[in-house]
């Protein structure tokens, strides 16, 4: 004995109205998961924009305390390179004072994190035109400054004390001086220039 399922008697506007509410269901999934995906979208631009000011904050306060010992960096540059001039023609030089440049940090992780997920494609046109003055020197500044604490351990043997110096090793200490002081004062203009555009 087979059992026989009732088939309702379906006319065209019944039908109609079956199609009408399983068209309405899809189209409001969509649209719900359409909505989601924005709100998804917004907390995260929201949460690198968050990011984004906190890394332009510490560039900024790198740049401020770099700026504040420039004058001490170039006084100390000054008088060992008058030491080693002397050094020249005398070939005696006794230790010189330290040359001491800080050892800030200058970050560009939130911004390399924005452009590469995406994330910046739903931030502003606007606000990215910001970051992107932002962050202009600081890759660069990261460089500069590791280069010259590498220029600065040259100075070692100075600050030692070398009773002896030929003409030609103070020379290549001045020579080593000159790039010293054309590298500390690229660094001074792009942390200046960072401290403008963060004011404006």
């Amino acid at each position: 004995m087979r059992l026989r399922v009732p088939i309702p008697d379906m006319g065209p506007g019944d039908f109609i109205l079956e199609v009408v509410i399983v068209v309405l269901g899809v189209l409001l999934a969509l649209g719900s998961e359409h909505i989601v995906e924005q709100i998804r979208w917004h907390q995260k631009a929201s949460d690198t924009t968050k990011q984004l000011d906190g890394e332009v904050h510490s560039n900024e306060v790198s740049a401020y305390r770099w700026l504040t010992v420039h004058g001490c960096l170039r006084g100390q540059l000054d008088a060992i390179g008058t030491d080693v001039r002397r050094a020249r023609h005398s070939h005696l030089l006794a230790p010189v004072s330290e040359y001491t440049p800080p050892l800030e940090v200058f970050l560009t992780d939130a911004w390399n994190n924005a452009r590469s997920l995406d994330v910046a494609d739903h931030i502003s046109p606007q606000a990215m035109r910001r970051y992107a003055v932002l962050y202009f020197f600081p890759p660069q500044l990261q460089i500069d400054v590791v280069q010259l604490h590498q220029l600065a351990a040259e100075l070692d043997p100075l600050i030692q004390g070398e009773d002896e110096v030929s003409s030609a090793e103070a020379g290549e200490y001045q020579r080593l001086l000159g790039r010293i002081r054309e590298l500390q004062g690229r660094i001074e203009l792009a942390e200046t220039v960072l401290l403008k555009d963060g004011e404006r």
